[in-house]
């Protein structure tokens, strides 16, 4: 259910229940294969206040929770003009890209993590000074013909900086760095 900041964006029949009702099933806007579960459900174009979402079977609700809506930071760009917009997310970061198809997915990306401090890296990461937690889309991502979105979780420690792209064979497509610390 999707409450706007102005109840008078909703439609006429929608205004005494105070929210749009976008409830859907999961075969309809999900994904599920043996490592994901996902549903892309696209929000109304005006401004959200807060977003009350669950799953309920036979009329009993399993689990709701209610997200106040805060506008998402602007994607990180660079000089080289990232194919995904990269959005970081305290421990996690989400690379969208719209419209995408599945030739934007099919090279692989690479993400190093480089800790303000390389006592936080396992011994065999000491020598280069950073985390690889390389990926191929298919295992952390969705595709549902207009949007792409993957999501990598980040390591448990301070980060310095994030350096991330795709690449083929032939070297980087595109990259860019991240600082989460402002620097």
């Amino acid at each position: 259910h999707i409450v706007p900041s102005d109840e008078n964006d909703l439609p006429a029949d929608r205004r005494q229940h105070g929210s749009d009702n976008l409830d859907f099933n999961f075969e309809e806007h999900g994904i599920l294969d043996s490592q994901l579960c996902a549903a892309v459900r696209y929000l109304p174009n005006y401004d959200i206040a807060k977003i009350v979402t669950g799953q309920f079977t036979d009329g009993s609700r399993i689990w709701t929770t209610e997200m106040p809506v805060v506008p998402p930071p602007p994607p990180h760009r660079s000089e080289f003009d990232p194919e995904f917009d990269i959005y970081l997310d305290e421990n996690r970061l989400a690379f969208v890209k719209q419209p995408c198809t599945t030739a934007d997915t099919e090279p692989p990306f690479f993400l190093h993590v480089y800790p303000v401090d390389d006592a936080s890296l396992a011994e065999n990461r000491r020598q280069r000074g950073f985390d690889i937690l390389d990926f191929r889309f298919e295992e952390h991502g969705i595709l549902d013909g207009r949007l792409c979105a993957a999501v990598r979780h980040l390591p448990n420690y301070d980060i310095a900086k994030i350096i991330t792209g795709q690449f083929t064979g032939e070297g980087a497509i595109w990259t860019t760095e991240i600082s989460p610390r402002g620097e």
